[in-house]
């Protein structure tokens, strides 16, 4: 017999769908696969699983070629995670956003500098 799947398990699979999807060339798809990975860690109100999404949508924009839009929306994940999450989740968004300002070909250090 299973355990009932808490809430923040629902976020795993359409996080990991959304890669794929994205992997196969339908970004459409991978960005939906990611909003219901958003809406899951808000029921789950699981801020890491939250930023992680976002930032995952990020992805889809960078390979739209929207960097700009994406580090955007990356900034914007660190704003709303600032303090809310570990160490390991800032950091990764730190990298996610340097990477997107580095697909900008327009790396400052103060934009993706920690901030807290």
């Amino acid at each position: 017999m299973y355990a009932p799947c808490s809430p923040k398990c629902w976020q795993i699979p359409p996080a990991l769908a959304g890669w794929q999807a994205l992997d196969v060339g339908t970004p459409r798809e991978s960005w939906e696969h990611f909003e219901r990975a958003k809406s899951a860690a808000r029921e789950a109100e699981d801020p890491s699983l939250l930023a992680f999404a976002t930032a995952e949508q990020a992805y889809v924009l960078l390979d739209l070629g929207n960097a700009e839009q994406a580090a955007e929306l990356v900034e914007y994940a660190r704003h709303q995670a600032a303090g809310k999450v570990p160490d390991l989740m800032r950091t990764w968004l730190a990298a996610a956003q340097a990477e997107m300002a580095a697909s900008m070909r327009s790396v400052d250090a103060d934009a993706v500098r920690e901030k807290t």
